[in-house]
């Protein structure tokens, strides 16, 4: 069995998601402390699916609407 560079990479260790979302090394460990970044544990390792990322970039929108300073 023969393995293809063509295949898509499915997951990303810590330093990759920092990479990926622009944030420091300590924001992800932060961020998994306190259970706010989706997550897999993988041969005890900690491990990130792309959609993992786009999860929480989703749920951290937020919506300048409902600011009411803003809305002037």
């Amino acid at each position: 069995m023969t393995m293809t560079t063509d295949l898509p990479k499915l997951l990303y260790d810590k330093e990759e998601a920092a990479q990926i979302l622009k944030l420091p090394k300590t924001s992800i460990n932060w961020l998994l402390r306190k259970g706010i970044l989706p997550r897999h544990k993988i041969a005890g390792k900690i491990r990130f699916t792309l959609d993992d990322l786009q999860v929480f970039v989703e749920a951290s929108k937020v919506d300048e609407r409902c600011n009411p300073v803003l809305r002037g």
